[in-house]
């Protein structure tokens, strides 16, 4: 993160959370942190990644899955946390340290370092929140080790105070020196959005907005949300691929034996025909070859000189009889894979389809701590995965387990039907409309509307969906429907979707 624009972030987010109450503590991934902090009007989320080159602090709505047991390092902080206020707070930000005190209790101040972490500290360091001193234009244009002196001299900052003309590189310098800055930029490079500055980069598209509060979640909130997707599906699906691998390649083989057995099994024609010939044979060995009349064609037909024709026949029986049995065993054994395929892919797949053909329609794996919903899976036509539930449990397990709070929840609006979520990677993911359709006709077709010409879905954020305490698995109720779609129950809808089940 860069120093300059840290300064204004921690300048809004000090006041934002002193005096609130912490009230939760988790860690949805290593060095990922999420603290829950009670204050009114409004609790506040406050989610938090060091990193030397790319911190992350932001305040969401929208909180991340967490892992299905907390670590000891989330209930060691959570024991000295938990309950305590967070009064004045401080910023060192050319060092990008932020401190606040701690209502009495173990520390005496909680510490958010971007490079080195979270954690608890006695007693701040002498200088921590002391202003730097500034150097002038010359020197830093002149010295490019100026950082190693003065910190808040990044490289963005060299960057920009190089390309621009003399005056404009002074008044940048001038107002940073001030602490002065009315809007953030988001730079653009290659499509890939770069993190907030308090200037304009020379050169690039930049997105505005009005203030570093702002700027920190529309950056944070897309890269957190989607590294942590990667790092819930990166393991799985790479061992998912290598087996997908293995079984492509033992359906090769098979195949190389399957034409082998056939050659094999073709040797009883070989034999019935030697056998109608046999009686006119000496019954002796030597013979290596013989030409025969076959039911519906000549063969010429190898035989093992050092054998009779007599056994030569009990021998081509013997092969023939072997290929049967290897057949079936192959046949058993393809069916084997197959079923391995389809557990991996929600599809069958021949052997000799390409890796890449058979990669392009299948789903995603989902994360471990989702196994065991009964929800079937399905994938739509711009590859999002859909779940939807089997029955009552399914539908409340969904919502409980399977769901993050910025997923779409999809239910039939005038009546029962199974719960339908589609998946998203983070909560600033725009959704195909096509999409959108396949997830509201997927739960119309498990509902009383299935046979209708139209049925009316209400599509809403898995956060505005509540449980009710006490009530029937699958009981909710929805505080703010997103839209109400309207969609044509295809009854060839679930078989055209990739699935498999969950």
């Amino acid at each position: 993160m860069e120093a300059n624009y840290f300064r204004f972030l921690a300048a809004e987010l000090g006041p934002a959370v002193s005096g609130g109450r912490i009230d939760n503590l988790h860690s949805p991934a290593e060095a990922v942190w999420t603290l829950s902090v009670h204050k009114k009007p409004k609790n506040i989320r406050l989610l938090f990644r060091p990193a030397k080159q790319a911190g992350l602090i932001f305040i969401s709505e929208f909180k991340p899955a967490n892992p299905l047991s907390p670590s000891a390092g989330v209930m060691w902080f959570r024991k000295r946390l938990c309950g305590r206020r967070l009064l004045e707070h401080c910023a060192d930000w050319p060092g990008l340290r932020m401190a606040w005190g701690l209502s009495p209790g173990e520390g005496r101040h909680l510490v958010l370092d971007m490079r080195l972490g979270l954690f608890l500290a006695q007693d701040l360091d002498q200088d921590f929140g002391q202003e730097p001193d500034w150097p002038g234009l010359d020197e830093v244009l002149s010295d490019p080790e100026i950082w190693r002196s003065h910190p808040q001299m990044s490289p963005p900052l060299r960057r920009t105070l190089a390309a621009l003309p003399r005056q404009e590189a002074e008044d940048l310098l001038q107002r940073l020196r001030r602490g002065r800055a009315e809007t953030f930029y988001l730079p653009v490079r290659d499509g890939a959005v770069l993190d907030p500055r308090p200037w304009p980069e020379p050169g690039l598209e930049c997105r505005t907005v009005s203030s570093a509060l702002a700027a920190a979640a529309a950056f944070g909130r897309p890269t957190l949300f989607q590294a942590l997707k990667a790092a819930e599906t990166g393991p799985e699906a790479k061992a998912r691929e290598k087996g997908l691998k293995r079984a492509r390649k033992a359906l090769e083989c098979l195949d190389r034996e399957e034409d082998r057995l056939a050659g094999l099994r073709r040797s009883s024609d070989a034999a019935e025909a030697l056998k109608a010939e046999l009686h006119r044979l000496d019954d002796r060995p030597g013979l290596a070859r013989i030409s025969l009349k076959g039911p519906d064609r000549e063969m010429d037909v190898e035989l093992d000189p050092s054998l009779t024709p007599g056994q030569n026949m009990a021998r081509l029986f013997k092969l023939a009889a072997k290929a049967r049995r290897g057949m079936e065993h192959l046949a058993r054994r393809r069916a084997e894979i197959k079923a391995q395929i389809r557990d991996r892919t929600g599809s069958g797949i021949g052997a000799k389809e390409s890796a890449k053909g058979s990669r392009a329609g299948s789903a995603r794996p989902l994360p471990e701590r989702y196994r065991g919903v009964a929800a079937t899976r399905f994938v739509s036509s711009d590859g999002l995965v859909i779940l939807r539930g089997r029955n009552q449990q399914a539908n409340h397990d969904l919502l409980g387990r399977a769901a993050s709070p910025f997923d779409l929840w999809f239910h039939l609006a005038d009546g029962p039907s199974a719960h339908v979520i589609l998946k998203r990677d983070h909560p600033d993911q725009e959704v195909p409309r096509r999409s959108l359709i396949e997830a509201a006709a997927l739960a119309a077709l498990k509902s009383r509307k299935k046979n209708e010409a139209k049925a009316e879905v209400l599509c809403a954020l898995v956060k505005d969906v509540r449980k009710i305490k006490g009530a029937a698995p699958g009981q909710v109720v929805v505080n703010r429907v997103r839209e109400v779609l309207a969609v044509e129950p295809d009854p060839g809808l679930e078989g055209r979707l990739s699935r498999d089940r969950g």
